[in-house]
């Protein structure tokens, strides 16, 4: 199965098929955080405060990795008020990410980000930090699954530049969840989206059944949970509208969502095509196309955002099905022509209709058991 002309905007990082030889949920979870901070900063995310639950930082300026093992990072607290692992790391773009084992439970931690950089230690120093700017990308959610047996199997992604990062984790050969914390191409008026980036959580991969414009509510589409919050499942962004800063879900838009006769008899597509080879494409490749995030249409929360970098949908006869997860695609790398240069074998790879990401020829398999 070929693409159409998926041309990486960005050089990545793949750090494929880690698998930790499950011992405890607290190491499962301490697993995940610690692969995650080792992975970001070889790319270049720099840390800019860390405490391993027993020392944080002497001051603002303290800015050691005390996340030296993964042992460090297995101190969990069920409050912030609370002596607990966390780490904060700093990307290109000024933004912090931070990883703090806090949860009711040991598969449970709290993902967050600040777009402006703006987290600051807290009195003891051990305790969770806090932004004023904060996203709760995922809290009192189980990243690493409650099952008290079984190896987890964790893939992470990071641009080269800092500006993307993302996770697989998946445990028996079930995935549970897919997360990241991106940069996007803002398409948002000034000032509505100064820091562009999106978080999102997935847990399965697949385009609506029934597409916005249909008439009929999507399958998977939307959900009323707070964003960030247990249970949420999807993407958010942080933007400031009518003189405040707002949580806005976020969709995926389509273009041509019609299955109707244009008058000559003939019906256009609804997001699917007659085979996943279609004829325009010469019966060759399957065709992968970039898309748009939308706001949820409330009052200063609809319009467009913006579009992700360097993730694709894909459009064939059998969609959820096609293209099946771990499928392999060909592709090319930044500066390639793909008029002239050759396609790169298993360049990016397929969790679904949904969710194509840069692969980079990482692994000749992706290990989700």
């Amino acid at each position: 199965m070929s693409s159409l002309s998926a041309v990486l905007s960005k050089a990545w990082t793949i750090t494929p098929n880690l698998r930790n030889t499950f011992v405890s949920l607290a190491d499962s979870t301490a697993f995940l955080l610690y692969q995650n901070k080792v992975a970001m900063k070889l790319v270049g995310w720099t840390v800019k405060f860390s405490c391993d639950g027993t020392t944080g930082p002497s001051s603002p300026s303290d800015t050691t990795d005390r996340w030296s093992t993964q042992a460090a990072a297995q101190t969990r607290a069920s409050v912030a008020a609370a002596a607990q692992s966390w780490i904060v790391l700093q990307n290109a773009d000024g933004l912090q990410v931070m990883f703090d084992f806090q949860g009711a439970t040991d598969d449970i931690s709290r993902i967050s980000y600040s777009p402006g950089g703006l987290f600051t230690l807290a009195s003891p120093s051990t305790n969770q930090p806090t932004a004023t700017d904060e996203v709760i990308a995922s809290t009192g959610n189980s990243l690493v699954n409650s099952g008290t047996s079984g190896d987890r199997v964790l893939t992470i992604w990071c641009s080269n530049d800092t500006k993307q990062w993302s996770h697989l984790i998946a445990r028996a050969g079930s995935v549970i969840h897919c997360m990241g914390i991106e940069r996007v191409t803002s398409y948002c008026g000034t000032g509505v989206f100064t820091v562009p980036y999106f978080t999102y959580r997935y847990t399965a991969f697949n385009r609506p059944v029934n597409p916005p414009g249909s008439g009929v509510t999507p399958t998977n589409g939307v959900i009323a949970t707070v964003p960030g919050t247990a249970g949420y499942v999807g993407a958010f962004a942080r933007v400031f509208t009518a003189a405040a800063f707002r949580l806005t879900r976020l969709g995926g838009g389509f273009i041509n969502i019609c299955s109707f006769p244009d008058g000559f008899t003939r019906t256009f597509n609804d997001l699917s095509f007659l085979a996943d080879r279609p004829g325009l494409q010469g019966g060759l490749t399957t065709p992968l196309s970039p898309f748009f995030l939308t706001g949820e249409k409330t009052a200063n929360n609809d319009g467009i955002l913006g579009s992700p970098i360097d993730w694709w949908l894909a459009y064939t006869s059998n969609c959820p099905a096609v293209p099946a997860f771990g499928t392999f695609m060909p592709g090319y790398e930044p500066g390639d022509n793909p008029l002239t240069d050759p396609e790169r074998s298993a360049w990016i790879v397929c969790l679904g209709a949904s969710m194509i990401r840069p692969w980079r020829n990482a692994s000749a398999v992706l290990r989700i058991y």
